[in-house]
């Protein structure tokens, strides 16, 4: 490899794109990197379309030239949910999957409707050091609960602290907190109406998916565990465990056959 090329980007930032490549020069050139290339490019999810060029430099070497087309930097659009218990909710929404030109996701919207509900969803899946990355999200939902006849109003933030643990092992410690308040007494766990949940918790996992918006082989496994309560403060005091694994198995035709199992205690 005598040349790297990385054309049609304008608002990314050149380190978000260059950490991705493991195409280097004066290395051999190895088809399959390049083409996990293209995947780990794929990944990040802020492209639109990705390609691949491949020339002779006329001196014995050879051009690699990606060209890339990035999605808008920011999206207005019209959110919407609707569920068996709460019927229609729609509002104004807002998301940009490449916040100042760094991998950085961050939404909110705001829904009316069958519930009064506020989303703010913020993730940067590569900070520094071996993709340490931080989450954070916050909402707040105000609902008639028609089934026990009272009106509940929720609001809960969590960030979580993860890490990549070689190519394919994953890691996150996470802390959350839960206000739940009911307008009618005899629905919390306090005697105030007023409930606050306290919990931390971590998780384990392994990703060996082949493409993570759409893959036809790999898997995708996490373990975590919770803890709320007991010597953190305010209501409750108990644990909770997810284990959370599917597996993507190429079938015949280009088709995918995929095998899920989530156990919760």
């Amino acid at each position: 490899v005598a040349t790297v090329q990385i054309l049609g980007y304008r608002h990314t930032r050149a380190y978000v794109i260059e950490r991705e490549l493991e195409t280097k020069v004066g290395e051999p050139l190895t088809p399959a990197t390049v083409a996990q290339d293209l995947q780990r490019l794929a990944n990040l999810d802020v492209f639109s379309s990705i390609r691949v060029e491949v020339d002779a430099d006329g001196a014995g070497g050879v051009r690699v030239t990606y060209h890339l087309r990035e999605l808008p930097p920011v999206l207005p659009y019209i959110s919407y949910d609707v569920t068996d218990q709460d019927g229609w909710s729609f509002g104004p929404a807002v998301k940009s999957v490449n916040l100042f030109g760094r991998d950085i996701f961050l939404a909110g919207y705001a829904m009316f409707g069958g519930r009064t509900s506020y989303l703010i969803d913020f993730s940067q899946p590569w900070m520094f050091g071996d993709h340490v990355s931080l989450d954070f999200d916050a909402s707040r939902i105000v609902r008639q609960n028609d089934f026990d006849g009272f009106e509940e109003t929720s609001t809960e933030a969590t960030p979580r602290l993860g890490v990549w643990i070689g190519a394919h092992g994953r890691a996150s410690l996470a802390a959350s907190f839960l206000r739940f308040h009911a307008d009618l007494p005899g629905h919390t766990l306090s005697a105030t109406d007023v409930d606050d949940l306290f919990r931390i918790g971590g998780s384990a996992g392994y990703d060996s998916r082949d493409d993570w918006s759409n893959p036809s082989t790999g898997w995708w496994t996490e373990a975590d565990v919770w803890k709320t309560g007991g010597v953190l403060p305010g209501e409750g005091n108990f644990w909770t465990m997810n284990l959370d694994g599917r597996r993507f198995q190429p079938a015949i035709a280009g088709h995918t056959i995929v095998l899920a199992g989530l156990l919760t205690l």
